[in-house]
């Protein structure tokens, strides 16, 4: 009784948790999201951010580069949750050892942010699908909703950036966002 339990409360989670990020994406589609946009000194958040990610998994160096007060105006909770998508993924394709890169510089029009992974990477003809929701590159592979990058694309649009993916030379995925850095 109590492992069934146990098995119904993980599903209870599993399914609360898979209702907030479709509620999260229609609201996204709809622009009926609460944003709450501040100037964020993006080096610094990064610092934290990988500091944290670092504690937390052992098994991957992050590497960062980012130029020193570098701003995008952004709501704060939602750039946080954008880049543990991405690190999460990163991590989730790369071996233990493998290193991920995350660099921030500014562009024309506000800031440049890539994370790249030294993972298995995407096949080329999938990368526009990667961001689509519940499309996974592995069907075989157990693991996450398909939402994941969904959402990390909705919370770029959401700020008026764009979030695109490439095969950089060498092993891995690399994804590029572009953050203005004023409304």
């Amino acid at each position: 009784l109590d492992k069934c339990v146990a098995a119904i409360c993980r599903q209870t989670e599993y399914m609360t948790h898979l209702t907030e990020n479709l509620l999260f994406l229609t609201r996204g589609d709809h622009g009926s999201q609460a944003l709450e946009k501040k100037a964020v000194d993006i080096s610094r958040f990064l610092d934290d951010l990988l500091a944290e990610r670092r504690e937390i998994d052992p098994a991957h160096p992050y590497e960062a580069q980012a130029e020193a007060g570098l701003r995008v105006y952004a709501d704060e909770s939602l750039l946080r949750q954008l880049l543990l998508i991405l690190l999460d993924n990163a991590a989730r394709y790369t071996p233990t050892g493998g290193a991920i890169r995350v660099s921030v510089a500014s562009d024309e029009n506000g800031a440049c942010l890539s994370v790249r992974d030294e993972g298995c990477g995407v096949p080329a003809d999938q990368l526009e699908n990667i961001f689509e929701r519940f499309y996974r590159v592995d069907k075989a592979r157990a693991g996450g909703t398909g939402l994941e990058l969904s959402i990390a694309r909705t919370i770029v649009r959401m700020h008026g950036g764009d979030i695109r993916a490439q095969l950089p030379n060498g092993p891995g995925l690399l994804v590029t966002v572009h953050l203005p850095a004023r409304e």
